[in-house]
């Protein structure tokens, strides 16, 4: 491994868009911005739910760290990610609370939980509750907290 953060996320929105502005590896969590449950859940019958993907092996390879933005499926990337990169140190952020979450949802929160990553929210009750790690959410005041081409340390992770 020889590069540090990757941030999965989608790349054309606008944390990708800033995020990449400012210096750091983005690449989409799925095939054109795009996720289809229709196509998830028939390629996860048959363990193939990594074409969907908007990275590859090679690139997961090459990165110590790895953000995750929140997304679906996310205990099916966690597991190709450790599969693939077994020394990456993964990190997954949620936007929204648990609670907003159909129950598939929860339950592939959980998965990703059991694949030993640190998973953050904003949510103090959701962190009690499923074991996850508060941290701040920054999205209303990000063009507040974070001025155009601000110096961002990526060492953070």
């Amino acid at each position: 491994m020889s590069k540090n953060i990757l941030i999965l996320a989608s790349k054309n929105g606008w944390l990708g868009k800033y995020l990449r502005e400012n210096g750091f590896a983005v690449e989409d969590v799925w095939k054109n911005d795009h996720f289809s449950k229709r196509k998830y859940f028939i390629l996860k019958l048959f363990n193939k739910t990594k074409l969907l993907y908007g990275f590859d092996k090679e690139l997961i390879k090459q990165y110590d760290k790895i953000l995750i933005s929140q997304t679906n499926g996310i205990s099916s990337v966690v597991k190709d990610i450790k599969i693939w990169n077994q020394k990456a140190n993964i990190k997954y952020w949620l936007w929204d609370p648990v609670k907003t979450y159909p129950n598939r949802k929860i339950d592939e929160l959980i998965g990703a939980i059991n694949f030993g990553i640190e998973c953050f929210s904003f949510d103090k009750d959701d962190c009690d509750k499923y074991g996850l790690k508060y941290n701040n959410n920054f999205y209303p005041y990000y063009n507040y907290v974070l001025p155009p081409r601000c110096s961002i340390q990526k060492s953070c992770l």
